[in-house]
């Protein structure tokens, strides 16, 4: 005869299962149970970006505690959901986008000062930008500067309040400058004085430039804890090589090449000559084959190639094959097939 619980404990753990998943649900910022779009499938079919979630559900959950308009605050995000929708499955922009959004939540709660120093939240490594106002409406002075890996800019000038916005014109570029929430928006149209650096984005107030500790985890370049332990672990000192080349990157389809099944991250600082360069193939079971570009202090390139496969220890897969050829072959870059 099957066992069965007595109808009292029968009733009570499945009570406290309910509860249980009702917990786990409410950390979340939406129910994967009712998981409809394919961004929200893709979320919730990935351990870290799902964490991730759990962080927004908690800086959320805080922010409407302490936010005092929170009809703005829920208007931003929804628009933020509508943006990071825009995503679909990509776990690069997903993560990116969750990270810049629990920033933003964590500081959405300070009483807005047009004066004082702002810092915009950084959508990469290398991404920065800091303005400091001060003055009293309806005119403010300000020095602003910004940088990425390509380059960098200043900008000084004044700006008035037109209604509840601030607006800068000049003959190069117009920046809007809209409060929300404890934050400050900035969106720029055309260049200022001809500098490639860009002044637009998402500010919250504070005196130290925001650190939002990007790596390959968090950047999408790898996808479990397990790759990026095992990146560390593989690459040593040349995991900073590789991250310090993430400024831009694309998945090329080449999952069939040597039966494999691996994906390809071809990764690239824009504009920017050699060394800034690296492909990344992700297997199973946190199987990785890496190449990165490196050179010393008189420019003499190299190519490191690294693989935790010990099977492809001494030989290139054709992905990487063709990237060396194509890259760097024809620069006489030698070809290191590391330990």
């Amino acid at each position: 005869m099957p066992f069965a619980l007595p109808r009292p404990i029968l009733i009570h753990t499945m009570m406290l299962a309910s509860m249980a998943f009702t917990t786990i649900a409410a950390a979340n910022s939406f129910d994967c149970a009712n998981a409809a779009t394919p961004t929200e499938k893709a979320i919730c079919s990935d351990p870290y970006t799902l964490g991730l979630d759990r962080k927004l559900g908690q800086a959320w959950k805080t922010a409407k505690a302490t936010v005092k308009d929170t009809v703005m605050l829920k208007a931003d995000q929804r628009q933020w959901i509508k943006n990071r929708d825009h995503c679909a499955a990509d776990f690069h922009c997903l993560r990116r986008s969750y990270s810049m959004r629990i920033a933003e939540l964590q500081h959405a709660g300070k009483p807005f000062n047009w004066k004082g120093t702002w810092q915009r939240i950084p959508a990469g490594r290398f991404d920065s930008a800091e303005w400091k106002i001060n003055g009293r409406a309806p005119q403010f002075g300000f020095t602003s500067k910004a940088s990425n890996k390509m380059g960098s800019g200043n900008l000084t000038g004044t700006f008035n309040l037109e209604g509840s916005q601030g607006i800068y014109r000049s003959e190069d570029c117009t920046l809007l400058m809209t409060p929300t929430t404890g934050l400050l928006y900035v969106i720029q149209v055309g260049e200022c004085h001809g500098t490639d650096a860009a002044f637009g984005g998402h500010y919250v107030a504070s005196e130290q430039p925001l650190d939002l500790n990007y790596d390959l985890l968090s950047l999408g370049l790898v996808r479990t804890q397990e790759e990026d332990d095992a990146a560390r672990q593989l690459l040593k000192d040349d995991y900073q090589t590789v991250l310090d080349a993430s400024d831009s990157f694309y998945y090329v389809d080449e999952s069939a090449a040597d039966n494999l099944g691996a994906q390809v991250a071809n990764i690239r600082v824009l504009g920017l000559p050699p060394p800034n360069a690296a492909l990344i193939m992700r297997g199973r079971d946190a199987q990785l084959w890496v190449a990165a570009l490196v050179s010393d202090q008189k420019q003499n390139y190299r190519v490191r190639y690294y693989t935790n496969v010990q099977g492809w220890k001494g030989r290139l897969p054709g992905p990487i094959q063709r990237w060396y050829a194509e890259q760097f072959d024809w620069r006489k870059a030698p070809l290191d097939y590391m330990p």
